[in-house]
């Protein structure tokens, strides 16, 4: 049976009888050269959805060469349906050395670290279920084009593949940020065979440049799986794959694979001012924080006497990730005069978090009792502070800061909830909505109510399967 190509021609992309013109925006360059727009090949089927998940994907680095096969799809045995032309090929070994192979390959573990999958580079016993990426040679070496970095079957309907076989061609990466490079491709590939789509911005318009499932370029460095809801495409929005309205890269993975142990760097955080402790604060003081993390700063807050009072978001990202830079947070006017032990959290977008080193100040003078104090606080050492809060959910209140969500509407602790937000993380639970009360948002349930909610429980799988699509994921410079 014949593979339908799709025509790809330069400065067009044609999809059946109609051609329409291709987007100015470049396709984000790791290697290669030339300007044609992405090409989409579709096969017959060849492969089922899974029975159960492959939770082992295998990193091959062709260590003596490869040969595959060009036949029906087998991980175990180098079968593949993705070469075109003769029966088999050889795909030359990993060409960077021992130390690159190994960033690769931890770069690759960080990336999929939050989920329950076992990334190995050594092949996996007989009888594990697996699926496999190669990561060497060059794309001519399997009879594709010369700016091709990586391919990767996906299932018409993106359910779960298993035994099933791609490819970044690692050799074809040039050296420039080139461990990164190469990690994005094979995040991206790899990701096919679990049922994800190329993704062009988040629904609130910014990039998607710090996802893998991008082509863009306009930011760099490594890229992450993001829990945010994002609209798909190569150089523009088009539909999603599936019926998907959108794509959410994170909670996809999260639901077809549980959560794992993240193994990225936590926030790196130092108070830069004040200096150090004894001095005096007043009204309006920034204190001023710096810092950075591996997947990049989500928000940094202000933690006053081990009360959050306050937060700002994380800096853009840009050329080469998203920089460590100094942050100012305000205090907030309501601060009470007294003792102030200053500490500030870096907090990343899965909610690792650093918490600083306190630093010790005074605002006014030290406090004797709670006259100064706030609602709820007590007053010992010269501080006005609360205690840890420990009211969950649905228990009674007086005052926000008695919540563990910092919120108590009508006398009862509730869930507070951001309407606008796209994260599957910070969704209400099934069966509630983010409904305004008191002046807040909150989860209400049918009725009002409040349930609490967990980025486990906020994600559903999209699993299903019926034919074979495969998507060639080309990157320019």
């Amino acid at each position: 049976m014949r593979l339908a190509i799709l025509s790809c021609v330069v400065g067009s992309i044609a999809i059946g009888p109609t051609a329409r013109a291709a987007p100015s925006r470049a396709e984000p360059v790791m290697a290669g050269a030339g300007s044609r727009p992405v090409m989409i090949v579709e096969a017959p089927v060849v492969s089922a959805a899974a029975a159960a998940v492959p939770r082992v994907l295998y990193l091959d680095r062709c260590a003596n060469n490869c040969v595959v096969l060009a036949t029906a799809n087998d991980a175990t045995t180098n079968n593949s349906t993705i070469p075109m032309g003769k029966a088999s090929y050889t795909l030359t070994a990993f060409a960077f050395g021992d130390t690159e192979w190994a960033a690769v390959v931890k770069c690759v573990q960080d990336v999929f670290s939050p989920y329950d999958v076992a990334i190995v580079d050594a092949k996996p016993a007989d009888g594990t279920l697996y699926n496999k990426t190669f990561v060497a040679g060059l794309p001519s070496e399997i009879g594709q084009a010369a700016d091709v970095l990586g391919i990767a079957p996906l299932a018409q309907n993106c359910a779960v593949l298993t035994n099933n076989v791609a490819f970044t061609f690692a050799n074809q990466h040039t050296p420039t940020d080139r461990v990164n490079n190469i990690c994005w491709t094979v995040a991206q590939e790899s990701a096919h065979m679990y049922g994800l789509d190329h993704e062009y911005q988040f629904v609130d318009g910014a990039s998607s440049c710090n996802d893998p499932m991008t082509y863009r370029n306009d930011c760099g460095g490594e890229k992450f799986f993001r829990d945010r809801a994002a609209q798909c495409g190569e150089f523009a929005v088009r539909d999603c794959k599936c019926g998907r309205v959108t794509q959410d890269s994170d909670a996809i993975l999260l639901g077809i694979f549980g959560t794992g142990t993240p193994t990225s760097t936590p926030p790196v955080v130092s108070i830069v001012v004040p200096v150090a402790s004894g001095g005096t604060v007043s009204d309006g003081f920034a204190v001023q924080a710096r810092g950075g993390a591996q997947r990049g700063i989500e928000r940094m807050e202000l933690v006053l006497n081990g009360h959050t009072w306050s937060s700002v978001p994380g800096t853009g990202f840009s050329g080469a990730g998203q920089p460590t830079i100094t942050y100012a947070l305000q205090f907030p006017a309501k601060v009470p005069d007294g003792v102030i032990d200053i500490q500030v959290r870096g907090v990343d977008d899965i909610d690792a978090a650093t918490l600083t080193p306190a630093v010790t100040v005074t605002k006014g003078t030290a406090c004797v009792d709670t006259s100064r104090c706030l609602t709820g606080q007590k007053c010992e050492a010269g501080k006005c502070f609360w205690d840890a809060p420990t009211a969950a959910v649905g228990a009674s209140c007086t005052y926000n800061e008695a919540c563990t969500t910092n919120t108590c509407v009508g006398g009862s602790c509730e869930q507070p909830c951001d309407p606008a937000s796209t994260s599957a993380r910070d969704a209400c639970p099934a069966s509630t909505t983010c409904e305004a009360s008191g002046g807040v948002n909150i989860c209400q349930a049918t009725g009002g109510g409040c349930c609490s909610t967990s980025r486990d429980g906020a994600v559903q799988s999209l699993l299903g399967m019926f034919g074979l699509a495969m998507l060639l994921g080309r990157r320019r410079r």
